[in-house]
């Protein structure tokens, strides 16, 4: 998995300068299979194909560049915490894309990296801190589905694109939630949840089980997506569907409810601190 995120991360980057490269004024953003439209671009005012006038016709202008300016993208990742190593990895595929393409029309490619912390305040402080400087061409990020929510329409306001690696909550492009300047690389939920779904019927035959969620944007839409799966489509029971908070230590409470109707699967699609001690608590609840 953190091959992949890498390498996604790198992917992302890679799209981001081939758009830059486009210039300004008339083109299209990159778009998610589903997404509801697509944007034009802001351009690049040193070097780029785009003109004053093209600059001026686009709703959202132009980076503007001197001459020698290096050309910023930010990146709103977690890189702290215990879910450090999901943001970080995106963050390594980063600097491996720079690599590969260091400038953008002769302009040198810097990184200005914020926090989304996994969470909807994070992601909101994230965003706001990318809008305070000056020229940012696009953002990578967020890491998360619920930083990814109010990243998405903080800087889709401003017209700058946001590209993530690892957001699957059906609602970011959703048709009709979907922010116009914001796509992803990663899978969707609503393919997730449905997979594990025919996973649990078709391949373990299975016919009961229950959920826990945290109630972040990720968590909360993919569980969601199982249970439904599960039960329309495979004629399963659902016999519980459990929340806890991010933070809790304590799950014998969730846990023996749910050990009370006995079900044959627990899914809990859930973060490394919380899903690591649920894992651990739930062999030791009868």
């Amino acid at each position: 998995m953190q091959k992949y995120m890498r390498w996604s991360a790198a992917l992302v980057v890679l799209m981001l300068v081939l758009a830059a490269c486009q210039g300004g004024g008339g083109g299209e953003s990159p778009a998610e299979s589903d997404a509801a439209s697509q944007p034009a671009e802001s351009g690049d005012g040193g070097g780029g194909t785009g003109t004053a006038a093209d600059c001026e016709a686009d709703e959202f202008g132009c980076i503007e560049l001197a001459e020698g300016d290096p050309l910023t993208i930010g990146t709103a990742l977690v890189i702290t915490g215990a879910n450090e190593s999901l943001g970080l990895d995106s963050q390594y595929g980063a600097e491996v894309a720079r690599t590969l393409k260091p400038d953008i029309a002769g302009h040198e490619v810097e990184f200005n990296h914020q926090d989304d912390g996994c969470s909807t305040e994070g992601g909101t402080a994230a965003a706001r801190a990318l809008l305070s400087e000056e020229n940012i061409a696009a953002v990578i990020g967020t890491s998360c589905s619920s930083a990814g929510i109010p990243a998405a329409e903080i800087l889709s306001a401003e017209g700058i694109m946001l590209v993530s690696a690892s957001n699957t909550a059906p609602s970011l492009t959703a048709p009709e939630t979907h922010e116009p300047f914001y796509a992803r690389t990663a899978h969707n939920d609503s393919i997730q949840g449905a997979a594990m779904a025919q996973f649990v019927s078709e391949v373990l035959g299975l016919t009961t089980a229950a959920t826990i969620d945290d109630g972040s944007a990720y968590a909360d839409q993919l569980a969601a997506v199982f249970a439904q799966s599960f039960a329309e489509e495979y004629g399963g029971t659902i016999t519980a569907e459990e929340a806890v908070s991010v933070g809790d230590t304590d799950f014998s409470g969730v846990l023996g409810n749910i050990a009370a109707d006995s079900p044959e699967f627990l899914y809990f699609p859930i973060f490394v601190a919380e899903g690591a001690l649920i894992t651990q608590q739930a062999r030791d609840t009868a």
